[in-house]
């Protein structure tokens, strides 16, 4: 679903258009927030209401950038062309009530066959 709204967005809006609205959005939400600890207007819940639909707007909005942003291929420059070619590998490492979760992911472009890799670690304590 998020990929189909980004195609959407991406096509009818573009990518700066798209961030200038993530900002207004982030921006309206801060002066519902402040009109709504203020009272200015007497009714709180409708500056409450307004700024939890703002971020949950701004959110979406912001996951459709990133994913947008992910999705180009850098090689050949081509839009929403990277996919998962393979399914990840994850493998935990223990060491001293140290586990280090270690993931890797392996993408490819839909156009001109570049791979890629992405890895990742984590940290978890040991849990007694």
């Amino acid at each position: 679903m998020l990929e189909k709204l980004a195609i959407f967005l991406i096509n009818h809006l573009g990518e700066r258009r798209l961030i200038g609205i993530d900002i207004t959005l982030g921006i309206g939400t801060i002066i519902s927030i402040i009109g709504w600890l203020q009272n200015l207007f007497r009714n709180g819940t409708f500056f409450f209401g307004i700024g939890v639909i703002l971020v949950l707007s701004s959110i979406l909005i912001t996951k459709v950038i990133f994913f947008y942003k992910d999705s180009r291929c850098d090689k050949c420059g081509k839009d929403f062309a990277i996919f998962e070619n393979q399914p990840g590998k994850r493998r935990d490492v223990e060491s001293n009530g140290v586990i280090y979760r270690r993931e890797e992911h392996f993408f490819e472009c839909s156009y001109c066959g570049d791979k890629t890799t992405s890895k990742n670690i984590e940290r978890f304590e040991k849990q007694r």
